[in-house]
């Protein structure tokens, strides 16, 4: 049985994303084809693996566990992108 990833998309991240030429669709495929993870020292995470087509892609993001949006009462915590981009050639 396949998980159910949520994701947390508001008008900031998903233009942070846009701004680096991918969609949030796109970032939530790497989540799927994850090739390294590794937790940063700020408490966050960088993700790097491949969109649906192929793109290789670093996604960084942090657990949005509960607060006060509509999220707050889901039983797993809520992925919440900062951002995500290609790598440079």
């Amino acid at each position: 049985m396949e998980r159910l990833r949520r994701f947390k998309w508001i008008d900031w991240n998903i233009q942070k994303v846009r701004d680096n030429d991918l969609e949030p669709e796109e970032v939530e495929e790497v989540f799927d084809r994850v090739l390294l993870y590794d937790r940063r020292p700020d408490d966050s995470f960088e993700t790097f693996g491949l969109t649906g087509a192929g793109r290789a892609c670093w996604v960084i993001w942090r657990w949005d566990e509960g607060g006060t949006d509509i999220f707050a009462d889901l039983p797993e915590p809520v992925i919440f992108v900062i951002t995500a981009y290609e790598p440079s050639a």
